[in-house]
């Protein structure tokens, strides 16, 4: 399973990206904040990364630079930028980056790129993405008939359709009168369901991707980035604070 972390400053688009590509099997871990991003590739290990905004919190162009440094991080950067924005060529060679994409950018697109960059089979994933978003819809109608039903209930003269009301066509029964019925009269519908449930994985509870050897020797790798000078004389610092700060006058 390929690791996938997003790096979003819309947390909204965030949800529901790392949302759609969970459902497609791939493990996704998201953040609206680029300062995080050491500490996850640290932790996650991700396969690539895919950085997408424009503010302080979180720019692509600052993310790339940021793995372009890391020592730790060994895979792929996609960066995400509004139209017509590009980097300087002197801005570029400072960044990670093997894929640059213009916004606005669709689930189905955006799986394409990853496809690409992780050489690995966009069509498995595009049939998953199908399977998935068609489930969603389904529940959607499923949850407007059932609203429907409750409606013309409550209130026998009113009607939640008018044309089907005119053109007497037949309406799909979603009520469940006993437990033997189904839940979904409709067979293309049910058809979809199975699919769905055919197509899907079991979870594995027991399977983590945190690795504690690999995060102990990642550990020591980020300590030698570290200025340990440096370190000691902050140490000391705080200290002198801590000590005129509680000094009896």
């Amino acid at each position: 399973m390929k690791k996938v972390l997003l790096v979003y400053d819309d947390f909204n688009e965030l949800t529901l990206t790392e949302s759609f590509m969970k459902k497609v099997g791939l493990d996704v871990v998201g953040i609206s904040n680029e300062v995080l991003l050491n500490d996850q590739i640290l932790s996650f290990n991700p396969d690539v990364v895919v950085a997408f905004g424009q503010n302080q919190r979180v720019s692509s162009f600052s993310v790339g630079q940021r793995l372009k440094q890391s020592r730790t991080f060994a895979g792929k950067s996609v960066l995400v930028t509004q139209k017509g924005i590009r980097p300087k060529p002197e801005d570029m060679i400072k960044m990670r980056m093997d894929a640059l994409v213009e916004a606005p950018l669709s689930i189905e697109r955006l799986l394409q790129v990853l496809s690409k960059v992780l050489g690995i089979d966009g069509t498995v994933l595009q049939e998953k993405l199908q399977r998935a978003i068609g489930y969603e819809e389904t529940q959607r109608e499923i949850s407007r008939s059932r609203s429907g039903n409750q409606a013309g209930s409550a209130n026998p003269g009113s009607t939640a359709n008018p044309r089907s009301a005119v053109n007497k066509e037949p309406q799909a029964d979603f009520s469940r009168p006993d437990e033997d019925s189904p839940l979904v009269s409709d067979p293309e519908r049910m058809a979809k369901y199975a699919e769905f449930l055919q197509g899907s994985k079991t979870i594995d509870t027991r399977q983590t991707t945190f690795q504690r050897e690999d995060v102990r020797h990642r550990q020591q790798e980020l300590k030698k980035e570290w200025d340990f000078n440096e370190l000691d004389e902050l140490d000391r610092l705080k200290r002198e604070f801590a000590g005129a700060l509680f000094k009896k006058k």
